[in-house]
């Protein structure tokens, strides 16, 4: 009976330190801040698939603001070439106003936007693909 009992303390030890550190999170570094993301309600909700954006126009980047984070930064994309940065450390407010620049190098149905931690530069968020028209 007590070897089953020896047996099980390693597991025991395991279990109960994972749970101690799940108690705050596990994050320690403040740079971590963006692990502190429900992967359920944080999305960006403007563009959708297949929304059309031209060149020229106004239209909304509308994202669920993060916990914890201040400011981020708001990148397009094509497929995966960085095509141009459209706004720099703006309040996590969860909503940006955007006009398309006219002299983008592509009109593509594979623009994308990332909003990103400005502080230590990870992805929190990656829109569907939306079209780009001249």
């Amino acid at each position: 009976m007590k070897q089953l009992v020896f047996s099980k303390l390693p597991f025991i030890l395991i279990l109960g330190s994972l749970l101690l550190g799940c108690r705050d999170n596990g994050i320690s570094d403040p740079d971590q801040s963006y692990l502190f993301v429900d992967p359920v309600n944080f999305e960006i909700t403007a563009p959708v698939f297949g929304s059309r954006w031209d060149m020229g126009t106004t239209n909304e980047i509308l994202w669920v603001p993060f916990t914890r984070i201040e400011k981020v930064d708001i990148l397009l994309y094509k497929k995966s070439e960085f095509i141009m940065t459209i706004a720099d450390g703006v309040p996590n407010t969860g909503k940006l106003t955007w006009t398309v620049p006219m002299d983008l190098p592509y009109t593509s149905h594979h623009y994308l936007i990332k909003v990103i931690n400005p502080f230590n530069e990870k992805v929190l968020l990656e829109s569907e693909q939306f079209y780009v028209f001249n």
